[in-house]
Order: C-alpha cells, then structure tokens, then sequence
C-alpha cells in the first residue's frame, strides 16, 4: 500500500480547500444579493376578475395638502349673467366630460337656497360629456351676487376632487326699501316713536294703493310719489312715516306692512318692524329663560320686576298664559326695602316633546296701572332613556294655551 508523506498530507488538504473556495465565495454573495423573482404573467382575464374582487378604498391624498385629481372638465366654470331684475329666475347650462378613467357618479349643490341646481342624470362613463343647469332667482336681492354650485363624485368616493362652477349678476331690484326691515328700542308706550322708511322704484309710473299694518300699534302714513333719477334712469320715491308702539302694552312688539301697487311685477315686499316698548315698569331679563329642555321635568326661573324711575309700586295681578300641562305657577315677592319684586315661575315641561312658549302678564299701580309681558319659552327634547315597556312612544302635539294656577304675591 502506497502511503503518503505528512507533507503530502498537508498540501493535498490545502488544494482541497483552495478548491472550495470559490463556491463557498458565491453561496455567500447568493445570500446577501438575493436574485430578483421573475413575476406571474396574468391573463387580461384574471386580472379584470381581481379588480372585480378587490374592496372600494376611500383614497385620500398621501401627503397633507396633495391635491386629489378632477373627474370632470367643466367648460367655462364661471357665467356671469351681467344686470337682471328681480322680477324673473334666470338660467345657464355648463356642460362638462368625463375625463376620468372610470365611471363616476356625481351630485351637485348650490352655495344658496336662492339658487337650484340640475343634473340629467348623475352617473357618467370614462369620455360621456354631461350638463348641470343652474337656475337663480332674484327676487328680494339688489346689487352684486355671486353664487357657487358644487359637483362631488360619491361613487368611487374619495377619489376625486370636489369641483366648482360660479354664476354672478347684477341685481338691480324693481322696487326697493330702506332700511329694508326695522327694530325699534326702547319705545316709550305712552308717546311711542316716529320713524321713516323710502321706497324706490324704477318707473315712472309706479304708484302705491294701500298700505296696511297687522298691528294697531303701527300706524302708516303714506306720502306723495315724488319723481326721481338715478344712475340715469327715471324713478319713483315714496317717504313713508311710521308711528310705531303708542298705547302699546310693555314688552316685545311685531309688525307687518302690506302695500300694494298698480304694477303686479313690481311688488313691495312685505315690510316687518318690531319693537322693544317699555314704560315705568321693567323686567330683568326681559324674556324668562327656561332652561330645562327634557320632557317632564320640573323647572323653576325667577325674574326681577322693578322701576326705572326708581318709583315705589305694587304688584296687583299676574296671569301666566301657557300649557295646562306645565302647572304654571308664580310667585311675587317684594324685597326688603320695596324697591323691586322678584317673580318666580315654577312648573314642569311638557311630556310631549317641542317647542312650548307663553307669557307672564303682570299688571301693577305704576303710572296710574302699568302692565308689563314677559313671554318664556323652551325646546323639549326626549329624555334619553327608551320608553317603558307597554308604554307607547310619545308623539309631539300641539299645546293649546290656557290660564294657570292662581299665583301667589307677597307684600
């Protein structure tokens, strides 16, 4: 047998491993540097049926502030209808196309219930070409208007971004008031208060017929049409004076004006005018606040009756006028060195829920007999809780108003 020297040994274990090397080399370099794998081919097929199954995503921009892209191409996304009247709506269609690559479902919203918005349909495909008609109308508007329809796509929502178009004009009113409504403060009962008001219209011919108050405590007297120009154009002015809370009962006053002319498109509008009316007798706060909002619930306010002439006084009578059902009562104490009255109202809400209102009416022997209306009113709401078994979920009724309990005055 053939045997080997030790350096022959040594030499023959040094090639093995130089011959190794290498492979060795590569599986490590294979390792760190993996080779990339080569994707599977899909069929046009299976790819439509994976988009099929694939759930809607609600995609929102990826950075903050990144703009989410349009849907639709509006053609000319401003109009401007220049000067119109009053009197008529006036109309514009914006034709807009679907330029997205999918089929997209739309709503449009108008800045103004003044202005209405109309769609053909609301679902459009990649390239159909669409309209929305914006009708605006004028009535009880003067001067610069700017109005702004709103186009959203809900389907794919979240995709794309919302898109505007804009309408203005020029509203030159047939007939114009001003000031255009009015609120008086602190009208004395006794004298009441004189206030005017202009009416213009742009005609010539223009005449009022009547003007007629729903309150007895506004009286109208109505001047002569006196011819002007303005802006070139021929007009006509009326001054009307208003006498407005003489003989009137304290507390709140509203009013509204009718007038009537010999023109049917040029109509004034209906005019309103309140008033704070006051006299020797005041109340603090003016309006009882009634701030339990639930059903069924008991409440209680106070309200401060004094003089605003520092004068001493008695309270003779208090009528609460309101709601059977929430067992109104009152009570007038007098403080300690006479100078004013503290009225309590105590009650319960309603057990249907709504709006319920009413009015304390407190008379005195101020000023040869005062009486003074303090009116009170809440919004009821359900209590939170669900209705008990068998018992029959309450509906909203109407309150129908009627005396309360006898109340109570304390010298």
């Amino acid at each position: 047998m053939h045997r080997r020297t030790r350096r022959q040994l040594i030499g023959a274990a040094l090639t093995a491993s130089l011959l190794a090397l290498p492979s060795s080399l590569l599986a490590q370099d294979k390792a760190a540097h993996p080779q990339p794998v080569q994707p599977k081919q899909v069929s046009p097929e299976e790819l439509a049926k994976l988009k099929a199954q694939q759930p809607v995503v609600h995609q929102q921009p990826a950075v903050a502030g990144q703009a989410l892209p349009n849907a639709l191409n509006i053609e000319n996304g401003t109009f401007d209808f220049g000067d119109i009247s009053d009197a008529e709506p006036v109309n514009h269609t914006f034709n807009f196309t679907n330029v997205s690559d999918r089929t997209v479902k739309i709503t449009v919203a108008a800045s103004c219930g003044c202005t209405v918005a109309g769609l053909e349909k609301d679902t459009y495909a990649p390239g159909e070409k669409g309209k929305v008609t914006a009708t605006f109308n004028p009535q009880g508007r003067n001067g610069s208007q700017t109005k702004v329809l709103t186009m959203t796509v809900i389907d794919p929502q979240g995709v794309f971004a919302q898109q505007t178009m804009t309408i203005t004009s020029n509203v030159k009113a047939l007939v114009t008031v001003e000031p255009p409504k009015m609120y008086l403060t602190e009208v004395d009962h006794k004298a009441g208060q004189t206030s005017k008001l202009t009416i213009k219209a742009r005609s010539g011919d223009f005449r009022i017929s009547t003007a007629e108050a729903n309150s007895e405590f506004v009286k109208i007297n109505l001047g002569e049409p006196k011819p002007i120009e303005e802006g070139g154009e021929k007009m006509t002015q009326y001054d009307v004076e208003l006498q407005v809370g003489k003989g009137a009962p304290i507390g709140s006053l509203s009013g509204q004006i009718t007038f009537n002319s010999n023109d049917a498109k040029m109509k004034v509008p209906a005019y309103f005018i309140g008033a704070d009316v006051i006299g020797d007798m005041k109340a603090t706060p003016p309006q009882a606040m009634l701030r339990v909002t639930t059903v069924g619930t008991p409440f209680s306010t106070q309200v401060r009756i004094d003089s605003r002439s520092g004068s001493a006084f008695n309270i003779t009578s208090i009528d609460v006028e309101g709601r059977q059902d929430m067992k109104l009562v009152a009570d007038a104490v007098k403080n300690a060195d006479g100078g004013y009255y503290m009225l309590t109202i105590a009650g319960q809400t309603p057990d249907q829920p709504g709006i319920v209102n009413g009015t304390i009416v407190i008379s005195t022997d101020a000023q040869g007999g005062e009486t003074i209306r303090v009116p009170f009113t809440a919004a009821v709401r359900k209590a939170d809780a669900m209705p008990t078994a068998g018992k029959p979920m309450v509906q909203p009724v109407p309150g129908s108003a009627s005396p309360a309990k006898p109340t109570i005055i304390k010298h």
